[in-house]
């Protein structure tokens, strides 16, 4: 508020009696007081649902230790909380994590790096989790129908029949006579 109407304010409200301020207030304090007698009703109604449902976690208190008897009731206690239909449906995986490596890496037609892989993966319904570059590092490096062919850039094997593709190739064991 500015200055000026603050104080044109305050010498208005000081020249009211307590029972004219009290008559001014008063219609504003009975609404909130009917908001505030529903705002407990409709929580007594939330509080009683809650007790019917989760009989288990009755008596629980944050941070408190739960010994296993208990701790698998407070289990199918939460479980009834949880909504029918939860979140959005995964695709289910088909096959091997190195055969669904190996169907991107064929429809691409050439080497790929391992993160356009990974988004790949994640794209036909693998969760991405904290350790999918990694298992897919080790699924890359450990299989013998994936090559390095450069720095983090991988690509199908060369078959029998089919002519070895441009790139590095891997060191071979020094040869011994």
């Amino acid at each position: 508020m500015m200055p000026r109407i603050k104080k044109q304010l305050i010498q208005m409200l000081s020249a009211l009696s307590p029972a004219e301020i009290a008559k001014l207030v008063a219609p504003k304090l009975r609404v909130l007081r009917r908001e505030r007698r529903a705002i407990l009703k409709r929580l007594r109604e939330i509080e009683r649902q809650l007790a019917g449902l989760a009989p288990g976690l009755r008596g629980l208190k944050p941070g408190g230790r739960v010994r296993r008897r208990r701790r698998r009731r407070i289990v199918r206690a939460v479980a009834a909380l949880r909504p029918i239909a939860p979140g959005p449906v995964r695709r289910a995986r088909r096959g091997t994590m190195a055969a669904q490596v190996m169907s991107i890496l064929a429809n691409a037609g050439q080497p790929m790096r391992m993160r356009d892989i990974r988004n790949g993966l994640v794209g036909r319904g693998v969760p991405a989790r904290k350790g999918l570059l990694n298992y897919l590092s080790r699924v890359l490096n450990t299989n013998a129908a994936f090559e390095k062919v450069g720095r983090g850039m991988y690509g199908l094997a060369a078959a029998p029949g089919r002519p070895a593709r441009a790139g590095r190739r891997k060191k071979s064991a020094p040869a011994t006579a």
